[in-house]
């Protein structure tokens, strides 16, 4: 019996290499490791189609931990996949500015120009001769490439207000002078298109036309086939950076599994199943799942089942995948529940 229990207190050995457990789990959930997903390819179709058409400004919405920024920074990628490296595209991830006084704008173009990799100015430099320094970097990279186009992606753009606007449609109108095109895309929670709605209501046509033309609605896995994708889409990625480039999910980390023949893959309808169940009996009934939690459970079943394991569990063979009971304890565990309704 005490060397049943030390057997189960300690990892146990795998036929291949092994893999760094933490660091894995990290790499894992983190914001860079995006799967192509449904959705992720459907916004990055409607991108490419926005950006083909001309249209100057977009809304995409959606429930926070759904896995918008990461499907930004996916598309980013193909952007310059297709239109070149040098299409000027600046990321700026919208933090919300404590001074409502004369230091405002001040805040708001040095945090632009961060997202633009400009150097600090000094204490000397006036608001004005901030704008003009955006400005002119956004002409100068626009009259770099045959499109003539500037892509700018504002994330947590729920948080901008009418200031930020005026500022927006400023840059907007002297570029378009210069026939460089803005393209700006708003990314945040659905209130953006709440939002929208209320511009319109007040004849705000200058913001809605410019920057809120057309729009993308980003959910999460909806089905048990969407989540399937994803657990293959895991099952074939072996490269994470550095030295995490040869890991196998399921020989490294459920080889008991894999000698049934199992691999994370046929975890799906046990995954979905756990979800939909734990929301069920709490009395949230969801229509998807977010990205994020879907990865932080499928790391928590890895710290704890995996044959990596020196976690001591009951009803659990370590480098098994688990069943439904216990991926809807894990579900709980990594506070699924806190998500609120949708």
């Amino acid at each position: 019996m005490a060397e049943e229990e030390k057997t189960r207190d300690q990892p146990l050995e795998s036929s291949r290499s092994k893999v760094e457990l933490p660091l894995f789990l990290r790499k894992l959930t983190c914001m860079d490791n995006t799967l192509l997903t449904k959705e992720i390819s459907d916004l990055k179709d409607q991108a490419q189609g926005w950006l083909d058409r001309g249209n100057c400004g977009a809304l995409i919405f959606g429930e926070p931990r759904i896995g918008k920024t990461s499907g930004i920074y996916y598309i980013m990628n193909e952007i310059r996949k297709k239109y070149g490296e040098k299409m000027p595209l600046f990321y700026w991830s919208y933090d919300s500015h404590s001074s409502k006084g004369p230091s405002y704008d001040r805040e708001v173009c040095m945090s632009i120009m961060r997202a633009m990799n400009l150097p600090s100015p000094n204490n000397r430099a006036t608001i004005q001769d901030l704008k003009r320094l955006i400005i002119n970097t956004m002409r100068d990279a626009g009259k770099e490439t045959k499109y003539r186009n500037v892509i700018l992606i504002v994330d947590e753009a729920q948080q901008l207000n009418d200031r930020d606007y005026v500022f927006l449609i400023d840059l907007y109108n002297t570029l378009h002078v210069d026939d460089i095109s803005l393209i700006t895309l708003l990314v945040g929670q659905p209130e953006l298109k709440e939002i929208r709605n209320s511009f319109r209501n007040n004849r705000k046509d200058q913001i809605v036309g410019r920057f809120m033309n057309v729009d993308f609605r980003f959910t999460g896995i909806k089905n048990v086939q969407a989540l399937a994708c994803v657990l293959r889409e895991l099952e074939l990625k072996h490269d994470y950076g550095g030295e995490l480039n040869d890991v196998h999910i399921s020989e490294d980390f459920f080889p008991e599994s894999v000698k049934k023949g199992r691999t994370i893959v046929d975890m799906a309808y046990d995954f979905w199943t756990a979800f939909e169940e734990v929301g069920r009996e709490h009395g949230a009934v969801y229509t998807d799942v977010p990205m994020q939690y879907i990865m932080q459970a499928l790391a928590e079943v890895i710290r704890v089942c995996s044959v990596q394991s020196t976690c001591s569990r009951e009803n659990i063979v370590r480098g098994a995948l688990p069943g439904i009971g216990f991926l809807k304890k894990v579900i709980i565990d990594i506070g699924y529940l806190s998500r609120g309704p949708t």
